[in-house]
């Protein structure tokens, strides 16, 4: 078998096997297979392999995706617009996540949940959760094990997203969604799905269980910057109250 029929089989079974994942471009899968000396592993760990590099990727490089996925699946700018009351999105839409912000924390909590993240620590009420962290931990495959991070109570997400075509936008969670979400277990780079449907709202997406599809995964470069600035601007704004009072 040729590197090239072999990426066909890879794409094939990897596009047929995981709902809603960006699609290589061929040559990249290609990439991948000819990187690996032979003998090749089994199709299975090839796949799974070739998942966990696309969700780590930036949507928006074109070596990477296909340019006519690029232009489908990222959100029509005229839902965008701030006069625009309501609007539905007509296409499933894919973006990567930039930024997560917590609306109903403040900076001690948001403290404490970073430096938690840090540690591989998630808090289930005053259970303290330690989250695996290996190869698979970013695969996406959100089964409800034990361990997943859960949802802070009365929390309120908003997530900066980018789109495949480099277009940034808001999302607001209106309705709890169940997938970990939050600052701290939502990493940056994260691949969500708005399937078609989703509201729109004066150019912010409305974030609901029903249409709102986590894939999983980071950029890791991005998520540790974030995560290093996002700590020290919360410590920053405690210590400034501090020393306000």
């Amino acid at each position: 078998m040729t590197s090239s029929d072999l990426a066909s089989q890879i794409l094939s079974s990897l596009l047929s096997s995981t709902p809603y994942i960006p699609p290589p471009i061929p040559s990249y899968i290609q990439t991948l297979v000819l990187s690996r000396p032979p003998p090749f592993p089994p199709l299975p760990s090839l796949v799974a392999t070739t998942r966990a590099r696309i969700l780590a990727s930036d949507l928006t490089l074109p070596s990477t995706f296909d340019p006519a996925w690029t232009s489908t699946a990222s959100i029509p700018p005229t839902a965008l617009l701030p006069t625009s009351k309501a609007a539905t999105l007509q296409k499933d839409v894919t973006a990567q996540v930039l930024d997560v912000c917590d609306l109903a924390a403040g900076a001690w909590d948001e403290v404490q949940r970073l430096e938690s993240a840090a540690r591989g620590e998630t808090r289930r009420g005053r259970e303290i959760i330690r989250v695996a962290v290996g190869p698979d931990a970013d695969s996406g495959n959100d089964s409800g094990s034990t361990g997943e991070p859960q949802r802070q109570g009365n929390s309120t997400h908003r997530l900066t997203l980018q789109d495949p075509c480099g277009t940034t936008f808001y999302a607001l969670e209106v309705v709890r969604v169940p997938q970990k979400i939050g600052v701290g277990t939502t990493k940056i780079g994260e691949k969500i799905v708005f399937r078609a449907g989703t509201k729109v709202a004066r150019g912010v997406v409305m974030m609901v269980p029903e249409t709102t599809v986590f894939l999983g995964g980071r950029v890791e470069a991005w998520d540790k910057t974030w995560m290093a600035a996002r700590l020290d601007r919360a410590k920053g704004e405690l210590s400034a109250r501090a020393a306000g009072s």
